[in-house]
């Protein structure tokens, strides 16, 4: 990742977030975890994120929620995003 920039995981099940940690981690890109869309939101805005892998269904905040928020802004409407249902 560019300047250290890290893959943010974001699932609120914990067991699908250990997955999603475990399943990247060999790869050697430093990873973040948030179990929520709230928190997302912080950490993208906090930057130093090159990829976000977002859970679509999340109480409150959801994936998609959070997807549209990052469009709206120029600090991180070109952040990649995969999205995971």
């Amino acid at each position: 990742m560019p300047g250290g920039e890290k893959v943010l995981l974001v699932d609120d099940h914990e067991d699908n977030l250990f997955a999603l940690y475990s399943a990247l981690s060999p790869l050697g890109y430093p990873l973040a975890t948030a179990t929520g869309g709230d928190a997302a939101l912080k950490a993208v805005l906090r930057g130093g994120v090159a990829v976000a892998v977002l859970d679509v269904v999340m109480p409150g905040v959801s994936g998609l929620d959070v997807l549209r928020y990052m469009q709206r802004l120029e600090l991180t409407r070109h952040i990649p995003v995969i999205l995971v249902t």
